[in-house]
């Protein structure tokens, strides 16, 4: 199967470094808006001349609608799409009237739409039943009965691709100023993956002057140290601006017992409803940022049940996810 991406960052280099590991796995593409890509992918597709079927999954359906429309008239070429947001709710009359003829086309032309995540955020009702159920799946080694540590010095982890969405300017601020108001000696931050250029050079003119204990690890890690970083944590940022999506690191979290730092907003609604979260960050500022922490790192504070978790972990296996992705038919050869 081959596997297209708008990128090789976060959930989507995840995914392709799973998949890598099957035999039947072909390739990746990284489908951009620049149409050389799209042509690449065309080509790919007329290269396959000896009868054998194309599978083709698209890893972030919204983006490539078109793309994957477009493909799907292809007799050599077995078309499946995941979808991570769903529709604005807000969204005007015709975007939804777009949204509706798209999803029809898409159903029509036979190719195998997955939701990821909760199908019911899915607006417009006539649609979900187009939609099979993917859970996000668990990526990394981890134990059901790991217990929580010992606070002593705060522990806040800040890892995958570390970029200005994940508000990590405002979140140093926020703990800046946790240090200055609370009775802790000190508060030691994880930064843990490829940095964006802004971030870097941001962090560099930051750490002259804090009084934060910040480590850098400016590299993809593999996942057993990413593991070590999260059981070694207290806090777990999963703070996005403009997130709608799944996050992994949030399902990370959990599956190690720590507390999450979010706002609660798309899927990551759900996750708090699911496990029944009622402390979150309300909005991307660093007040609101520091209030929320300063309750996480309360020693006697739950941020959720032993029960709800069990019950969130137990869906989201990674072999589970990949039969329901791959499921039957697509490996027509």
């Amino acid at each position: 199967m081959y596997f297209v991406v708008p990128n090789l960052n976060g959930h989507f280099l995840n995914y392709v470094e799973m998949f890598k590991q099957r035999s039947d796995y072909e390739g990746h593409i990284i489908l951009t808006s620049d149409f050389k890509s799209f042509l690449a992918l065309i080509k790919l597709i007329l290269s396959s001349t000896n009868g054998n079927k194309i599978n083709l999954c698209f890893l972030h359906g919204e983006k490539h609608i078109i793309q994957s429309l477009l493909t799907a008239f292809f007799k050599n070429v077995n078309v499946s799409s995941i979808f991570y947001y769903g529709f604005n709710i807000n969204s005007g009359f015709f975007k939804v009237c777009l949204s509706k003829l798209s999803i029809y086309l898409l159903s029509a032309l036979n190719i195998r739409l997955f939701y990821l995540e909760k199908p019911e955020r899915i607006i417009i009702p006539s649609l979900r039943s187009k939609f099979l159920y993917l859970p996000d799946p668990i990526l990394i080694p981890y134990d059901f009965d790991v217990t929580t540590r010992a606070l002593t010095i705060p522990k806040v982890l800040i890892a995958g691709y570390l970029d200005s969405r994940k508000c990590i300017d405002k979140i140093l601020v926020a703990l800046e100023q946790l240090l200055c108001d609370s009775n802790f000696e000190d508060i030691h931050v994880f930064l843990v993956g490829e940095q964006s250029v802004d971030v870097s050079e941001m962090l560099d003119s930051y750490l002259l002057t804090t009084n934060l204990k910040v480590f850098q690890e400016n590299q993809r890690v593999t996942d057993e140290v990413l593991a070590k970083y999260i059981e070694n944590s207290d806090v777990v940022s999963c703070v996005y601006d403009n997130h709608l999506g799944s996050s992994g690191m949030f399902i990370n979290a959990v599956a190690y017992n720590k507390k999450v730092l979010f706002i609660s907003e798309g899927v990551l609604s759900d996750f708090a409803i699911e496990l029944g979260i009622n402390v979150f960050v309300k909005e991307s500022s660093a007040a609101n940022i520091n209030k929320t922490i300063n309750v996480l790192l309360d020693d006697v504070f739950y941020q959720y049940s032993l029960i709800s978790r069990i019950d969130f972990l137990k869906k989201r296996n990674k072999s589970e996810f990949i039969k329901l992705l791959y499921g039957g038919d697509i490996l027509e050869k």
